[in-house]
């Protein structure tokens, strides 16, 4: 594959089939029969100027003999068996993990989803930011397939909920809901088990410990942890099941500058795995540090 000359990376060239020319000189007929051409006349138009530029000019092959560089020597450039001309960005487009257009959700007191498009890319990290009752919680539990949209197509990971696919789709999906009720009586490493006993294939349970900080609570009782430990242990049932995706709404709020800081860090490590966040938000310095 190479960038069309001069053109700014737009427009690429995917070389299907190369056949170098016989001795690099003379007719420039390649040896063989050439495959089917599939782009028509584009093929003929480009062997037509592969000719006169073989007529026109020298090789910009150089011959070094000794210390001395010689003329240029003769050159044919190697016969194009088929080019197809395509536009692409001049870096690669990463593929799409979340999408929803025309997106409606109503209420019989309100409207909290109204015509939303959005598309999430693999790899990123992506906010969703507003005051309560913008519709930011609305959204994302429609994406994790625990509300019914009213219109609009959504898409999570090629898949659409409600066609067949759910049970595929949950074992690639972490969810950390705004309050995420387990049993205060588990342990931290029972209730990560528990989590982990969800999904066909996932993480190891004590490295999940200790991404998010709890080794030294795994034998402690869930009902005995601190408002960020248990954000924390929220976050490491999410992760767990090694998702592809993370959902994560309001994952600090009401937490002190210490937790929340722990927080962003166990997310900026998911996220150099190339994992996707979908994160709600109250705060501005949350969405500028993580998205």
């Amino acid at each position: 594959m190479g960038d069309s000359a001069g053109g700014g990376g737009l427009i690429r060239l995917i070389v299907v089939g190369l056949r170098p020319a016989v001795n690099g000189g003379g007719s420039g007929r390649s040896s063989g029969s050439v495959p089917p051409c599939l782009c028509g006349s584009v093929c003929e138009a480009l062997e037509t100027l592969r000719t006169q530029s073989r007529r026109g000019t020298e090789a910009l092959r150089k011959r070094r003999n000794g210390s001395t560089w010689n003329r240029y020597s003769p050159w044919t450039p190697p016969r194009l068996a088929c080019i197809l001309p395509v536009f692409a960005m001049s870096t690669i487009t990463p593929s799409i993990a979340l999408r929803c257009s025309g997106l409606v959700k109503r209420y019989p007191d309100v409207v909290a989803v109204d015509g939303l498009d959005l598309a999430v890319h693999s790899g990123e990290c992506f906010g969703l930011l507003g005051p309560n009752g913008a519709g930011k919680t609305t959204t994302v539990e429609i994406f994790e397939g625990l509300t019914k949209p009213d219109a609009g197509d959504v898409e999570v990971l090629g898949m659409h909920w409600g066609r067949g696919q759910d049970v595929a789709l949950r074992d690639r999906l972490g969810i950390q809901l705004q309050e995420t009720q387990v049993s205060e009586k588990l342990t931290v490493s029972e209730t990560i088990a528990l989590f982990r006993s969800f999904y066909a294939t996932g993480r190891d349970i004590e490295s999940t410990i200790a991404t998010v900080s709890l080794t030294e609570k795994q034998d402690s009782r869930v009902g005995k942890l601190s408002g960020g430990q248990k954000q924390r242990l929220a976050v490491a049932c999410a992760l767990v099941g090694d998702p592809d995706v993370l959902f994560l709404d309001e994952p600090t709020t009401g937490l002190d500058p210490q937790a929340r800081l722990q927080l962003w860090d166990i997310v900026d490590s998911y996220k150099r795995e190339r994992g996707t966040v979908l994160l709600t938000t109250h705060y501005m310095e949350e969405a500028t540090r993580l998205c």
